[in-house]
């Protein structure tokens, strides 16, 4: 009985790694070709930039342009100025609430005392 499984569990298991051998196959020629037609699809452009980036140069005739070396830091300094006066003006306050204590439950307080007619 058991024989009646297993020859069709085999062959259907060795249709099984042929059909996806030659799938991974296909896969890996698709996969090569792919790849040459985006390498040269790459040169091709990188070509084009490259000749692209000369005749810009060319066209400059020599003239350099320079970076900009200083940074403008009055806008930083503004705002540390002020965030230093914030920081100034908040800081005793912060010092003076932290004395404060809790509020006493209010309901606690009006059972245990006299009712008012």
């Amino acid at each position: 009985m058991g024989l009646l499984a297993a020859i069709p569990a085999v062959i259907f298991y060795n249709k099984f790694v042929n059909d996806i051998g030659r799938y991974i196959g296909r896969l890996e020629s698709f996969a090569d070709e792919f790849s040459a037609i985006l390498s040269r699809q790459l040169d091709e452009k990188t070509d084009l930039v490259a000749a692209a980036i000369k005749r810009v140069a060319a066209g400059r005739r020599g003239r350099r342009i320079r970076p900009m070396a200083e940074i403008n830091v009055t806008p930083f300094v503004d705002v540390m100025l002020v965030l230093l006066i914030v920081f100034m003006v908040t800081a005793p306050l912060l010092d003076r609430g932290s004395s404060r204590r809790p509020a006493e439950d209010q309901s606690a307080g009006a059972e245990s005392g006299p009712a008012s007619p």
